[in-house]
């Protein structure tokens, strides 16, 4: 940090209402000074719009938590595909059979605790997931026909991996004698942090438009 940037710092500490001011553009870099986010949050106009409309009886607290649990249930069912779910599933067709009306009626004890927790604890994992930037897989980058057409075939490519042809120059020569066509330097690194193509959904659905 320059002598500018510093005195600019120190006037910015010394000025509290300033200080305030730009910690409450984002409230939620606060979170391990819980009292300070509380009390800038509370100053916020829509905090402040909220606390009037209860006041004056738009609604009430409990309307509220309903809506918010309505969206949950949402944002849970959008989540579903992402987490494994065959274990509740097993045990939901022990109780029910082929009577799938009886599913509404099953409690907690039904589920068991623990299963009910572990699905709990995969969709935690799976709102983090989804929070996390996409990453930059090579099949999406705009690039030549010629790179779209070898990542078409990544899965093909993954098994000779797989099968002794390890270093790139190995696979490199792999792919110009079977699939007449040169292997991007990075793809035997892709294979170490990633795996199988087949099991990430992205490319999965990239390959099926693709060959569409």
């Amino acid at each position: 940090m320059d002598s500018k940037a510093k005195t600019d710092l120190g006037r910015l500490m010394v000025d509290q209402d300033k200080l305030l001011e730009v910690f409450s553009r984002n409230i939620s870099a606060l979170d391990q000074y819980p009292d300070l986010q509380k009390h800038l949050s509370e100053k916020t106009d829509n905090v402040k719009a909220f606390r009037k409309a209860i006041r004056d009886g738009r609604f009430d607290t409990e309307q509220v938590l309903d809506e918010v649990g309505d969206r949950l249930n949402i944002i849970a069912y959008e989540l579903r595909p992402s987490i494994d779910m065959g274990f509740l599933l097993d045990r939901v067709a022990m109780l029910v059979g082929d009577d799938i009306d009886k599913i509404s009626g099953l409690q907690i004890e039904d589920f068991g605790a623990d299963n009910l927790s572990k699905v709990l604890h995969a969709l935690g994992h799976a709102v983090h997931l989804s929070q996390r930037p996409a990453p930059n897989y090579p099949w999406r980058a705009e690039r030549g026909r010629g790179d779209k057409g070898f990542y078409a075939k990544l899965d093909e490519v993954y098994q000779a991996w797989l099968n002794g042809y390890r270093s790139h120059f190995k696979l490199n020569v792999w792919c110009q004698d079977n699939l007449d066509m040169k292997c991007p330097q990075s793809v035997p690194r892709f294979f170490k942090n990633h795996g199988s193509p087949a099991e990430i959904q992205d490319w999965v659905e990239w390959v099926e438009e693709y060959r569409a």
